[in-house]
């Protein structure tokens, strides 16, 4: 009878084990995608990519965890005069990338209409029924991020919307421009503790039930300008330090709500700035509102306007009857020396009047043009901030002469 060899046993089986995990590893390299280096990433009809966020995992497999050496930018084509969902049935989240302050992400649209927005994984308001996807359409967790051109928003017009945030920001330098919101529930843009620096620039908002921008505190140093805010709770909710408001143009028309043009939560802001803005609010509502007088604020060179009522400040913390007008505000505040009261006369405004926030009109929204009239009170009354920026929201260069407000009179 033959002896058992266990040395030669052992070694048959391991050489067995050694091959099959071998033959396991190898049909998951070959069955997995391969993703190639790039620096300009294709999503739309045709081209490599079908939705932003699988050419956002194509940037992870290959970028993971590495500082961006060249810009990366991820193009959203559509179709002239014909829509384009980028979102397609997901959310977007970008996440594990290390772009730098000279080599950004720039995620930018070719002028037609690209959308942010799903039908799954975003949830939706339809009036009746409700169908409840929670969740933010986009997710920045990577740094000097930069977002142009797309519009982010409802799809279904009129009475779809994203039901949670449009885009929450949690790391800084976060660049948003030349794009156009339209019908999310909470805020358009969301600031979250980490998103210092963050610049919000030449962008169209419209119909929100919270406010376009949101900032968490410990938020600082973002700038806010030349951006038009319609149909919404609040314009902007802000908090943290060293924030500079400018140029905006901010209607606060709203049917449901009371709100305001700039609400502030906590009276212990740090040297906001707010500069060359047109607020203009229908009531209950208000240019400004907040718990408590707001330290730590400069404010000058502005357009107020309130239909129905002259009233332009709220103190939330007191009787609604204790709303100031300017010259009350003025007076408590030592603020707006240099800034007016008046209709801003806008190119067409459909009245000053209540619209529902989800649209039982709108075409109200649509067609409002913002741009200045000949004999407005903002022509030629704004600080000049040249040596910040010195274009409007079109991009169009200011004269010597500021405009209050988005848009500059050409």
């Amino acid at each position: 009878m033959p002896k058992l060899d266990p040395a030669g046993w052992f070694a048959k089986i391991g050489f067995i084990t050694c091959l099959l995990i071998t033959c396991i590893i190898a049909s998951f390299i070959f069955d997995r995608k391969e993703y190639s280096v790039t620096d300009v990433y294709e999503v739309g009809p045709g081209k490599p990519y079908f939705n932003i966020q699988s050419a956002v995992n194509a940037l992870i497999e290959t970028q993971w965890g590495m500082p961006f050496d060249t810009e990366k930018k991820i193009k959203i084509y559509a179709k002239q005069g014909e829509g384009y969902d980028a979102c397609y049935n997901e959310a977007i989240t970008i996440w594990g990338l290390k772009p730098t302050q000279d080599h950004r992400l720039i995620i930018e649209g070719d002028g037609n209409l690209a959308m942010i927005a799903s039908s799954q994984d975003i949830k939706y308001i339809k009036m009746l029924p409700v169908k409840v996807y929670p969740g933010a359409a986009f997710t920045v967790k990577s740094p000097f991020v930069t977002i142009r051109k797309l519009r982010i928003g409802g799809n279904g017009y009129p009475v779809h919307c994203i039901e949670d945030k449009g885009i929450y920001v949690s790391e800084k330098g976060f660049v948003i421009e030349d794009c156009t919101w339209y019908k999310t529930h909470h805020s358009q843009v969301y600031l979250a503790r980490g998103a210092n620096s963050a610049v919000i620039n030449r962008n169209t908002f419209c119909l929100s039930g919270t406010s376009a921008v949101e900032i968490e505190p410990g938020v600082n140093n973002c700038l806010i300008c030349n951006n038009t805010m319609v149909g919404m709770q609040h314009g902007i909710i802000c908090r943290g330090k060293n924030h500079r408001i400018y140029n905006n143009t901010i209607v606060k028309s709203s049917k449901y709500v009371a709100g305001s043009c700039i609400y502030f939560p906590e009276t212990t802001c740090g040297n906001i700035d707010i500069k060359n803005n047109i607020f203009v609010a229908d009531y209950p509502s208000s240019c400004f509102s907040s718990n408590g007088l707001p330290a730590g604020i400069s404010s000058d060179n502005n357009l107020f306007f309130s239909f129905l009522t002259s009233f332009i400040y709220d103190d939330c913390t007191k009787d609604p009857k204790d709303r100031v007008k300017l010259t009350g505000w003025k007076k408590i505040s030592g603020q707006d020396t240099n800034s007016l009261y008046g209709d801003p006369i806008f190119f067409f405004f459909n009245g000053y009047k209540w619209i529902p926030p989800y649209g039982d009109s709108p075409p109200f929204y649509i067609n409002t043009d913002l741009r200045l009239r000949e004999g407005s009170a903002a022509i030629g009354r704004g600080k000049v901030l040249s040596g910040i920026f010195d274009t409007d929201i079109l991009g169009k260069k200011r004269k010597n002469l500021w405009d209050i407000g988005a848009y500059a009179r050409q």
